[in-house]
C-alpha cells in the first residue's frame, strides 16, 4: 500500500563530505540499500560523526496517507585524526602539498632554465668577463717584453 524510502543523513562538522551515493534511496522488500561518503578531515583533532537513518512512507495511489517520516537509527561516533596515508600527519602532508606545487609551478614555466641563465650571467657574468679581460691585457702584456 505504500513505497518506503530511507533516508541517511550524516554530519560531521570537522570534515568536508562528498556523497558518493544518494541520501535517500528506495527500499525494496528483502533489498539492501548502501551509502557511501568521502570524508576529509580539515585538520589533525578528535571529532565526532554523527549518522542518522528516516524511512519515508508514500502513499501509493488510492491508498490512505500513513506516518510520513519514522526515524530509525542515530548513532555518534568519536574519531580521532592523526595521519594522513598513513605514514604523514595532516599539517606535514599540507606542507608537503604546497611545496610540491610551487616546485611543480616553477617546472612548468617555458623556458625557465634561460631565464635563470640569465639572471646568473647579469649578476656573475660581468666579473668573469672583467677577469678575463683583466688576464688577457696581462698576457699581451707579458708578451710585449
Amino acid at each position: 500500500t505504500h513505497d518506503a524510502f530511507i533516508t541517511a543523513t550524516i554530519s560531521a562538522p570537522d570534515f568536508e563530505i562528498d556523497a558518493v551515493s544518494a541520501a535517500r534511496q528506495p527500499l525494496q522488500r528483502g533489498g539492501e540499500i548502501e551509502w557511501r561518503w568521502t570524508l576529509t578531515a580539515d585538520s589533525a583533532q578528535q571529532s565526532v560523526i554523527s549518522l542518522g537513518l528516516m524511512i519515508t512512507w508514500e502513499a501509493k495511489p488510492g491508498q490512505p496517507p500513513g506516518p510520513t517520516n519514522v526515524a530509525l537509527w542515530g548513532q555518534a561516533v568519536q574519531v580521532e585524526v592523526n595521519y594522513v596515508f598513513g605514514l604523514i600527519t595532516v599539517p606535514q602532508a599540507s606542507y608537503a602539498g604546497t611545496a610540491l606545487a610551487i616546485l611543480g609551478f616553477a617546472a612548468q614555466i617555458p623556458l625557465a632554465d634561460k631565464i635563470l641563465e640569465g639572471v646568473w650571467s647579469l649578476f656573475f657574468g660581468r666579473r668573469r668577463r672583467q677577469q678575463q679581460r683583466r688576464s688577457s691585457a696581462n698576457d699581451r702584456r707579458s708578451r710585449r717584453y
